[in-house]
């Protein structure tokens, strides 16, 4: 389940604390790392909320977990003068996945050095040349 709906069928007085009639259980699945589990209240039948900006809230969860990164690439050679493709990636053996659900960051850097002599003439888009 990745999604659940609670609804209070009671009268909420101003002030008045309203909990889950028993706790919510979560599991930590094999993949986890650093996850998020957001939750979010909304009245209902049209009452107005003077304030929705504090109705939702989300929890860090940071997993006893493990991601693998390993760098790929290519060797390449050529002659003075040459414009040679190198080709790299990089892979996450797991088993934790890597990403930044709530900001959207990016998750892994590849640097790269060029060899002494050489210049890069065109870099991938996304990448930035120091």
């Amino acid at each position: 389940m990745t999604h659940a709906t609670c609804t209070f069928d009671t009268d909420i007085a101003p002030g008045a604390t309203v909990e889950l009639p028993a706790p919510l259980r979560l599991a930590v699945t094999d993949h986890a790392l650093f996850d998020r589990f957001d939750y979010e209240v909304e009245p209902v039948d049209g009452v107005t909320d003077l304030d929705s900006s504090d109705n939702s809230r989300a929890w860090s969860i940071d997993a006893d977990n493990t991601a693998d990164f390993a760098a790929h690439g290519t060797e390449v050679g050529g002659a003075a003068g040459d414009t040679v493709t190198a080709a790299f990636r990089f892979t996450n053996a797991g088993p934790a996945r890597v990403g930044n659900v709530g900001s959207g960051e990016p998750v892994a850097v590849i640097d790269f050095y060029l060899p002494e002599g050489t210049t890069a003439t065109s870099v991938p888009e996304g990448c930035e040349t120091a």
